[in-house]
């Protein structure tokens, strides 16, 4: 089996393919483009059994011989909680160049979908192409879950997010024998 390895500095980094995904993060092209304007990035993003995010920063702070000394000497002088503050902040702008990220495929899938401007001229016919064609994706298996997100407003100052599991339809559990026929079903 051939692993994912990923350099960093003189160490390299094995992950098995079986449980991980990832990139090395701070040499992709995104995040190019966002140290262009001052974010920080971890240097390898992963996911963990297709479930779990993982952000990597490899520090190594004793001394190296290396080119940049002076730059080594400051960081192994510097205390553990001016180093955790370093991590902190770049695992924050890392997820902040993910949401980014997520945001722009987002927009170019509903692009190439024809319903970034649903929202625009919202009727129940467009709605009903946008749900349809959730339902067969599920069917052929490209969803394992689909939810609904929305919020459910109170007043001017409140909204709840609220998320719903559409598919699959999630069975209602009875407490009672009789309870199943006082069910209140919407279709």
């Amino acid at each position: 089996m051939e692993y994912l390895a990923f350099a960093e500095g003189q160490l390299t980094f094995h992950f098995d393919p079986a449980y991980w995904q990832g990139r090395k993060y701070d040499d992709h092209a995104y995040f190019q483009g966002f140290s262009g304007v001052g974010l920080k990035g971890v240097d390898f993003i992963g996911i963990y059994q297709e479930d779990i995010l993982v952000l990597l920063e490899v520090k190594n702070y004793t001394w190296r011989d290396t080119p940049f000394r002076e730059k080594d000497v400051r960081q192994s002088l510097r205390g553990p909680e001016q180093i955790a503050a370093a991590v902190q902040q770049k695992m924050e702008d890392t997820l902040a160049g993910l949401r980014a990220i997520g945001i722009y495929y987002q927009r170019k899938q509903a692009r190439s979908w024809g319903w970034l401007d649903l929202f625009d001229d919202l009727t129940f016919e467009r709605t009903e192409e946008v749900a349809q064609y959730v339902m067969d994706a599920f069917d052929y298996g490209t969803y394992d879950k689909v939810v609904v997100a929305y919020s459910r407003f109170k007043n001017a100052a409140m909204q709840y997010a609220q998320a719903v599991q559409f598919l699959p339809v999630v069975k209602l559990e009875a407490e009672g024998e009789d309870n199943f026929l006082r069910a209140d079903y919407i279709f």
